[in-house]
Parts: structure tokens; sequence; C-alpha cells
């Protein structure tokens, strides 16, 4: 459990900024001007939202446990 806390709160939005970082510096893409690296970093602790929802939404849709185990394992590895 903490292992997925750290990966949600830490990992994704370091990633994100990262990723976006390195392909802004390659060439690979564009900033907007419009839009700073601090919204970037608001955008990717956001995108954790979408993660914690999923397993949220399966819990309340799956009642049986062996169903709700198949939905988390699809969520965490997409």
């Amino acid at each position: 459990m903490l292992a997925i806390l750290t990966g949600l709160v830490i990992g994704k939005p370091v990633g994100m900024v990262v990723a976006s970082a390195l392909a802004v510096r390659a060439g690979i893409a564009d900033k907007p001007e419009a839009y700073s690296w601090m919204q970037l970093v608001g955008a990717a602790v956001l995108a954790g939202i979408g993660f914690t929802m999923s397993l949220f939404i399966a819990a309340q849709a799956f009642p049986s446990s062996a169903d709700l185990d198949a939905a988390k394992i699809a969520i965490l590895y997409l």
C-alpha cells in the first residue's frame, strides 16, 4: 500500500515532469509559453486522481472479491 501511495503522490508527478522536460530539451515537444512548469506540476499531481478514482469506482462496481481483485490488477498494469 505504501509503495502504491508513494508512486501515486511522488512517482507519477515526478515522472511526468521529468519526461516533459526531457522531451522539450530534446526538441521532441514544445512547451506553450502560456503555461508554466508549476502548472505542469499541478496537472501531474491531478493525474494521480484518475488512478485513485479508478480504484474507487471498481470497488463500488464489483461486489465480488475475485472481480474486484481482477479490476485492481487491470488498473495497476494499465
